[in-house]
């Protein structure tokens, strides 16, 4: 018989969120889900390409709002160059001068 005691106090350990591993398809359902839903401020869309896809790869997004696009001489071939004015969460864009890298530059 087990018995339980409700005057105690018990200390759980703080959870280490730096160390948490969220698995790949977790993360891609919560982004669906959010992306569905709306939730954000309307200038990022998107969603599923395929939702008979179970490995969640092929996505379709549009990203609106204010961002500045500069065609130098060498355009069509150089790319353009990309200027988000808001913050944009993306390997591709340098966190500071939020500015899409280059894709066939090595050196980010």
């Amino acid at each position: 018989m087990f018995q339980i005691l409700f005057d105690r106090t018990i200390s759980w350990p703080q959870p280490i969120y730096s160390s948490l591993f969220i698995p790949r398809n977790f993360r891609l359902l919560e982004e669906l889900e959010r992306g569905e839903k709306g939730i954000g401020d309307g200038t990022v869309s998107y969603g599923m390409d395929d939702g008979d896809d179970i490995y969640m790869r092929s996505w379709t997004g549009t990203i609106t709002g204010p961002h500045n696009l500069f065609c130098d001489k060498d355009y069509p071939e150089k790319p353009p160059i990309v200027r988000f004015h808001s913050r944009v969460n993306m390997t591709c864009v340098n966190h500071e001068t939020r500015v899409v890298y280059e894709f066939n530059k090595v050196d980010k």
